[in-house]
């Protein structure tokens, strides 16, 4: 395993350690879930397919663009 260090702002570290708190995970594992998520979402758009959120009814809240 490979080791990489970032530079980020502090808000939005501030953000990541929030998620993770809430989510009772560590740093390293939140990037690991987004890379993932992000791995699927550019892989579907790469196919023609649309990427988003849909409330419990099925209805789209919100796309996201340029993945």
């Amino acid at each position: 395993m490979a080791d990489l260090r970032l530079s980020i702002p502090d808000e939005i570290l501030e953000r990541l350690a929030k998620i993770a708190d809430e989510s009772d995970t560590s740093l390293p594992e939140i990037f690991r879930r987004a890379f993932q998520l992000f791995d699927v979402a550019h892989h579907s758009v790469k196919e023609g397919k649309k990427v988003g959120i849909f409330d419990a009814g099925g209805r789209l809240e919100r796309e996201f663009i340029g993945l």
